[in-house]
């Protein structure tokens, strides 16, 4: 019997049993195969119940026609062993992903197919940039070839889907597209969300746009490190109907060759953040919970002008260090998180439209001396 997934204003539901996700990002592209249930299990030791997971396209059709789900590229083996573990996931679909991936995982040679005729409409500088001619638009050249991608991604992942028992709970649709040219966002974000659905996805799906576009059948999620209180309170009063969700709570920084290299995050002031996605009452995903290793080719050039290289190391001071190790941010939030998990039951049954006014206190290291009141 099919297992029936929706959402109230607060929380997901899962056949009327209410889900509220801590959730932290692992990038099985970054991991060896051979270590990927050791940091699953950090993971959840971690307090999360839930894994992120972004699916680089250049891994698995690293030339056109010639798709790979095997060794390194094993998602579906590697969404097992999440469910395993007892984690959800959250399956980052793309086709544009981010994530420090060489032009955001779009693969190389899409830059070798001939562009169609320069578009009557303005330029959208967003989707700029020397791989990106024809890439995230509504260009029927970029659309058959995600159309093939696609089909061939959700072959692997339909049949994993928690309808069917499996562990994907939710699906995001492609990632910081920010723009708002509303035409070109139908054409191309609400074409994306079509095949989606007519491929077998019935899950939720989400978007990380922070409202620059319409949702087109998705579930608006915001993203970021700052002022998240008052920001989760706006998401609410725009938003009314769907729970709020932290698509990527950024707790460390990837390390670009041409700049100088990030700072770490301070433990104390991520857990501040942390506390403050919870107490709006929205659910986070901490981002990245270990940031892995660039094999091969794919860290490379971010898209855009200022763009850099990334370097081998794919995040500074993440919660999991690149070779396992548990580092303070691992330990700082771990005992907020598994609260959250803990008493999910009791933020997943908060009533949405209660926001009483509060004393925030200062973020760690501010010069102020009080609180603003929100």
């Amino acid at each position: 019997m099919p297992i029936a997934v929706s959402h109230t204003r607060q929380s997901f539901t899962v056949d009327g049993r209410r889900i509220w996700i801590v959730a932290g990002s692992l990038s099985y592209a970054r991991i060896d195969p051979a270590d990927r249930p050791a940091r699953l299990a950090d993971l959840r030791q971690a307090g999360c119940n839930a894994v992120e997971v972004p699916v680089p396209w250049l891994l698995h059709e690293p030339r056109p026609g010639r798709f790979d789900f095997e060794g390194m590229a094993d998602l579906p083996g590697f969404l097992r062993e999440a469910q395993a573990a007892g984690l959800h996931v959250i399956l980052r679909a793309g086709p544009y992903i981010g994530d420090g991936h060489d032009g955001g995982g779009l693969p190389a040679w899409l830059g070798e197919i001939e562009p169609p005729p320069p578009p009557s409409r303005p330029t959208v500088k967003s989707m700029q940039g020397p791989k990106q001619r024809i890439s995230r638009t509504a260009s029927e050249v970029f659309l058959n070839r995600v159309a093939l991608w696609f089909k061939a991604l959700f072959e692997q992942v339909v049949p994993l889907q928690i309808t069917t028992d499996g562990p994907i709970l939710l699906m995001q649709i492609e990632h910081r597209w920010l723009c708002d040219h509303h035409e070109a966002a139908e054409a191309y974000l609400g074409e994306l969300v079509r095949m989606a659905r007519e491929s077998g996805v019935d899950v939720p799906l989400l978007n990380a746009n922070d409202l620059w576009t319409d949702d087109f059948g998705t579930i608006d999620t915001w993203q970021g490190n700052t002022d998240l209180l008052a920001n989760l309170r706006q998401l609410r009063t725009l938003r009314e109907d769907v729970p709020r969700v932290v698509s990527r709570y950024e707790v460390a920084a990837m390390p670009l060759a041409e700049q100088p290299r990030p700072a770490a995050v301070d433990p104390d002031t991520a857990l501040y953040g942390l506390a403050s996605i919870l107490a709006a009452g929205a659910q986070p995903v901490i981002a990245p919970f270990h940031g892995g290793v660039h094999f091969g080719a794919l860290g490379g050039r971010e898209p855009g002008p200022d763009g850099g290289t990334a370097t081998f190391a794919a995040a500074v001071a993440a919660p999991i260090g690149e070779a396992g190790d548990r580092g303070p941010l691992y330990h700082r939030l771990r005992r907020l998180a598994n609260f959250a998990t803990s008493f999910g039951h009791v933020f997943a049954d908060l009533d949405p439209d209660f926001h009483s006014t509060v004393q925030v206190p200062p973020m760690p290291g501010a010069d102020t001396g009080s609180g603003a009141v929100r």
